[in-house]
């Protein structure tokens, strides 16, 4: 620790933000975490403004990465070769032009008790690990996006009370709010909720739609009735979908806005902020709406959803567990030097563990732009020679194929003849294909298919452009290997 201290005292006090892009560090001593993390935030296009990410395995790597780069927002493992993720922040936080900028606890499982208690203490707010790509990136965002320093200059000493059953949610919400300048009180259910602001004055109150004891619904009607401030506004958040319906029920209740939790929470923030000093008008409630069918019915919608939310998230985690060993499984292969014919079919085999995927295939192009090699699984050769003509048509073999994210297609009409054609060679439903790019070089094609229409989703284009971002860079350093090896 002596020596990172010492640090300090050589990292420049002066601001030098890039131009082209802005910069986050990633502090953790998993080469591979950092590797997936960088990919991910790298090649999202979600962002304003393009972003670099710096690694640095230990604090103190991180120490001489700051003497060159000022990151806009740092990402700290919370268990480091060197020290503990607390005691970096807190060298940081010495260092003036870093005392305000975002820091997140980079970690694995929490458990309830480290939620209640102050774990995270001086962190902006943090990330368990594993985390989906489609939520590291929407996590990130919220902590660099604009719409964060808006709300701070309208918040300060606003009291806000947040009520939520489930910890992690709680922790995140209050650790938001802090760092963005309320006075945060939180409750773990609606009854204890009703109790606090029966006793304390607020100026806004946030509250989940699943709670026990009291639910959302139930606690908005209760606050509405009562004598005391019936005027809050209150902000009701759930996990799952809201149709025109929900909305409706709400404002009956008295709700004055309904929102989606994300990760970045920016609908909640939002909602927040704008209800901020205003009073809620509606009529006062005549009956307890909470007592009728229509209520019931909101609940076990609610519930319903959540199960299904539930169901995705287990999805997702597989398929985030595939992507780190597809992953790792090239990373051996090129430690090996393992020949590309030993690579390909390991990877697609993996690719098919993830359920719902029938047709799994790579082509690699030549300089004439023609198919040099192919690895498939579920097709046969004729079928194959059909797919590559199909491809070849549609350009995907071409230097100057402008696209450089991955696609998906269905038997949608609007996609055209052509991959209506393909898909019914595939006998699919769904594809999803992705070009391999190495600079301005077409290297080739990945191509997934199946009767899933979880192809189409966020998550697996995000996996299989982490797949093909590594397997061209691979593939570009076999080919140097091989340029070199020629040249001797």
């Amino acid at each position: 620790m002596g020596g990172l201290k010492e640090e300090v005292s050589n990292v420049s006090t002066q601001p030098n933000d890039s131009t082209f892009y802005r910069e986050i560090l990633i502090i953790d001593d998993n080469p591979r975490t950092r590797k997936v993390a960088r990919l991910t935030l790298e090649t999202s296009t979600e962002f304003s403004e393009k972003l670099k990410v710096l690694e640095a395995g230990s604090a103190e790597e991180c120490m001489q990465v700051i003497k060159k780069h000022t990151p806009v927002l740092f990402i700290i493992d919370f268990r480091l070769p060197d020290c503990r993720g607390q005691d970096l922040l807190l060298i940081l936080r010495k260092i003036p032009k870093f005392s305000d900028v975002p820091m997140l606890a980079f970690t694995g499982l929490v458990s309830d008790y480290d939620m209640k208690t102050d774990f995270f203490s001086g962190f902006d707010g943090y990330i368990v690990k594993p985390v989906l790509p489609s939520q590291l990136v929407k996590i990130v965002q919220s902590y660099i996006s604009p719409h964060k320093k808006e709300l701070n200059q309208k918040v300060l000493g606003k009291k806000i009370l947040i009520a939520d059953d489930d910890p992690i949610q709680l922790k995140l919400e209050r650790v938001f709010f802090e760092a963005s300048g309320f006075d945060v009180t939180v409750a773990n259910n609606g009854k204890e909720a009703l109790e606090i602001f029966q006793n304390s004055p607020f100026d806004i109150i946030v509250s989940d739609v699943l709670m026990p004891y009291i639910d959302g619904f139930k606690l908005c009607t209760e606050i509405r009735k009562g004598k005391i401030h019936p005027d809050i506004p209150i902000v009701l958040v759930t996990n799952n979908f809201i149709s025109e319906d929900d909305v409706l029920f709400s404002k009956k209740i008295g709700a004055d806005a309904y929102v989606i939790r994300s990760p970045d929470l920016f609908a909640l923030s939002k909602a927040v902020s704008s209800l901020l000093g205003k009073k809620h008008t509606s009529k006062e409630l005549k009956s307890d709406l909470t007592s009728e069918p229509e209520y019931v019915h909101r609940i076990i919608r609610q519930l319903e959803r959540q199960t299904a939310a539930n169901i995705s998230l287990s999805q997702n985690i597989s398929l985030f567990s595939l992507t780190l060993k597809v992953l790792d499984e090239i990373s051996e292969a090129i430690h090996k030097e393992s020949s590309i014919d030993e690579m390909m079919p390991k990877v697609l085999e993996h690719c098919f563990d993830a359920g719902g995927i029938s047709i799994g295939a790579f082509f690699l192009k030549d300089k004439n732009e023609k198919i040099n090699t192919s690895y498939c699984i579920g097709v046969d050769d004729d079928t194959l020679e059909r797919i590559e003509e199909v491809f070849s048509k549609m350009g995907f073999f071409k230097d100057d194929l402008i696209i450089d994210a991955p696609l998906s297609f269905s038997l949608d009409p609007i996609y055209g003849f052509e991959v209506k054609n393909l898909l019914k060679i595939l006998d699919a439903k769904y594809m999803l294909v992705s070009p391999l790019r190495s600079f301005n070089e077409q290297l080739g094609v990945f191509l997934l298919a199946g009767q899933t229409k979880e192809l189409t989703r966020e998550e697996w284009k995000s996996f299989a452009k982490a797949i093909t971002n590594q397997i061209s860079q691979s593939l570009a350093l076999i080919g140097k290997k091989a340029k070199v090896s020629e040249e001797k």
